[in-house]
């Protein structure tokens, strides 16, 4: 099993003009402050670095558009991958770009399951397999102030997305059921799904050759031409109502297009100015402080003062922001651009059947001649062949489901089950005890998957003790990796000082060996966790404006570079 270490936090907001740094121990980092001084925000920030946003994010924090810098460790690997809104960048060690990612679903996820061996595949709400997005990895990892200690593995944002995710996320990281097995099951579903289309044809085929068998098919063709022809009209009719949406489309598109092209241009414009303001900046840089620099093109001489390099600094970092809302808004617009181009794909191929179907020859109505060449007995062996193509495709499908299945038994060891199962159940009635919980039946918890079923000061304590016993069980029989175990105010449902104070304790006793520990609280009660603490001090800002300039030097060579990339 794989271990994720966080390692430093640098967070800044080019709008605000501020920032902050965090440091973690390896072992435990307790961020402490008063209430509104920003430990949700800096904690949800952890794993939104990762590409998973939590459930709940403040307004403010929106507003001030942070941008997250994560320095990590994988069995002892340094990687860092910052986060621009909603692009990513990760670098490997010596800061090589890794690669750029645009999207979290389809681009990041790949690539972070490849990095932390987390391999399980699940079937979207579309039929697809798909490796799930990083919220699936890390929500055993994360409970939030917001929802966790009402629900557990509630912490982040669109889990829906999945159908019946939470069983097949917690038997995955449990070791219940290896990557395997998960594999193979998204396959059979996949198949399961590829079946309904021809199950469809061939019932319909079916209903049609039993309902008109003896009528029609042993009857010569008799068609009325009138009816034909008030049909042809009405096809005539669609047909040129599509052509006009089609005609609306095309103008859309170039409309569409045109805006595309204006903004490629300014970003182009803007990404030349801000590697001619690095230029500017590193040359600045080199001579000495003071010197008289005369410009090469107009002669006019500058002084090189702090304040002229601090102005070309300050240009950069607008160059960035306005550079990433052209960006934005060109993955809008390439949006629109798509789903205009597969509207008008879809009219066309819509008006082409229409014109198949209506077939004309100088006037002439062939179909009639085609419908009357057409014996009884064609039409017969015609549907017979369909039926059986049809029935061939879907043993086809049967028996490599069968083949699957075969497969899958071999992962469901019934003793490794119920050692894992009996482990869980043996973790969660201590930590019950330990937390004081008393009125939760062993029963109600008997399922690795349970819900959580208690009310008022106990439901915290008892979902903390449900997570902690999950998280003993991944320790000991996961397969994919041990991440940050990340705690946001474990004081929920006005705990009592003797209730609180246990709860403090059971985390510090009871988190598995090896693993970092991340706690958001506002009074620690003196309990010592053995790591750091980080103070959050300043009301109504997490960020400092001390750190700004420091920390905005020091993430400028990355964002340079993943813009870069970004832009090609």
């Amino acid at each position: 099993m794989k271990n994720l270490i966080f390692r430093e936090l640098l967070l800044i907001s080019h709008s605000e003009r501020r920032a902050k740094r965090i440091r973690f121990h390896p072992k435990v980092t307790i961020i402490k402050g008063e209430n509104d001084t920003g430990k949700s925000s800096v904690i949800k920030s952890l794993y939104a670095a990762l590409g998973a946003n939590s459930a709940e994010v403040h307004p403010q924090w929106k507003k001030a558009d942070v941008f997250l810098f994560l320095t990590f460790e994988v069995n002892g690997a340094t990687y860092k991958i910052l986060r621009m809104r909603d692009r990513y960048a990760l670098f490997a060690k010596n800061d090589i770009l890794l690669g750029t990612y645009k999207r979290v679903g389809s681009e990041l996820a790949p690539k972070l399951a490849d990095l932390f061996n987390f391999n399980l595949v699940l079937v979207d709400r579309e039929q697809k397999e798909i490796v799930p997005p990083p919220a699936y990895l890390f929500v055993p990892f994360y409970l939030d102030q917001e929802h966790s200690w009402s629900k557990p593995m509630s912490s982040f944002d669109r889990l829906q997305q999945i159908p019946n995710w939470r069983k097949d996320v917690i038997f995955y990281h449990t070791g219940l059921k290896p990557n395997e097995y998960y594999q193979l099951r998204a396959k059979c579903r996949v198949m399961e799904n590829g079946k309904l289309e021809p199950l469809g044809q061939e019932r319909l085929l079916l209903k049609f050759k039993e309902r008109f068998g003896k009528e029609t098919l042993r009857n010569a063709v008799s068609l009325d031409i009138g009816v034909f022809e008030a049909e042809t009209k009405e096809l005539m009719a669609k047909c040129h109502t599509l052509k006009i949406k089609e005609d609306k489309y095309r103008q859309n598109l170039f409309e569409l297009e045109s805006e595309r092209i204006r903004l490629e241009a300014q970003k182009n414009i803007v990404a030349h100015a801000q590697k001619e303001l690095d230029a500017d900046y590193l040359y600045a840089n080199t001579l000495p402080v003071d010197d008289i620099i005369a410009c090469p093109t107009c002669g006019q001489e500058y002084e090189n003062r702090f304040a002229e390099r601090f102005n070309i600094a300050n240009d950069h970092q607008k160059c960035v922001t306005l550079l990433q809302d052209i960006l934005t808004r060109l993955d809008e617009l390439n949006k629109k651009i798509s789903e205009h181009r597969k509207s008008l794909q879809e009219t066309n191929i819509e008006i082409k059947e229409i014109e198949q179907i209506m077939n004309r020859k100088s006037g002439d109505i062939t179909l009639v001649n085609l419908l009357k060449s057409m014996s009884s007995e064609h039409i017969t062996s015609t549907i017979a062949e369909n039926i059986q193509e049809i029935r061939s495709e879907i043993g086809e499908i049967d028996s490599k489901i069968r083949e699957a299945e075969e497969e899958m038994k071999k992962f469901e060891d019934k003793n490794r089950v119920k050692t894992i199962c009996d482990y869980y159940k043996d973790v969660m009635g201590r930590h019950l005890y330990n937390l004081n919980v008393s009125n939760v039946s062993p029963k109600s918890y008997s399922r690795i998957d349970s819900g959580i079923k208690e009310t008022g000061s106990d439901l915290p304590r008892a979902i903390l003790a449900y997570n902690f016993a999950i998280l003993a069980t991944v320790a000991k029989h996961g397969t994919s990796v041990m991440c940050p175990i990340v705690i946001d105010s474990p004081n929920q449902q006005d705990q009592d000082v003797k209730n609180y104070d246990g709860i403090l304790k059971f985390i510090r006793d009871n988190v598995p060996s090896g693993s970092q520990t991340i706690i958001g609280l506002v009074d620690d009660y003196n309990i010592d966790f053995g790591g750091d603490v980080v103070l959050m001090e300043e009301k109504l800002h997490a960020l400092s404006l001390r750190e700004y300039e420091q920390i905005a030097n020091e993430l400028k060579p990355y964002e340079v570079a993943a813009m870069t990339m970004l832009n090609q």
